[in-house]
């Protein structure tokens, strides 16, 4: 009987594992808070929402935000706990500008701005997942 060799197959690639999934969203560098007001002024649709989560300073919400949302920080006023970031869609392009303030008692409420009702929408519910989960 003829013997056949047996073909080797390739190793799967090696990729590193992370906790966050890829974000849709890639960091918009606004230089300032005043650049980031001037875009908010543009951006018409707006969606507020309140999420239960640990993470209460502004430190830890700039982290997440940045991290697992990839979004970009333009600025945090410790003072009054709030978090300013700045995004753009992968996929097209489109702005999203997010304002984060811990309130006591109701955890964060965030305020999500972009030029598309369903991306507002779509933004709001992706923030919310991945501020309620934090541990």
């Amino acid at each position: 009987p003829p013997t056949t060799t047996p073909t080797k197959t390739a190793p799967p690639p090696t990729t590193t594992t992370t906790t966050t999934t890829t974000s849709p969203i890639a960091p918009l560098p606004l230089k300032s808070s005043q650049e980031f007001g001037t875009q908010w002024k543009t951006c018409m649709c707006e969606k507020k929402v309140n999420v239960l989560t640990k993470a209460q300073t502004s430190d830890r919400i700039s982290q997440v935000l940045s991290d697992s949302c990839g979004l970009y920080v333009v600025d945090r006023i410790l003072k009054t706990n709030e978090v300013i970031c700045a995004g753009k869609l992968k996929t097209n392009g489109s702005i999203c500008l997010v304002h984060a303030r811990t309130v006591a008692g109701k955890g964060v409420v965030i305020t999500a701005r972009t030029n598309s009702k369903a991306f507002t929408n779509k933004l709001c519910t992706f923030l919310y997942s991945k501020l309620k989960n934090v541990a």
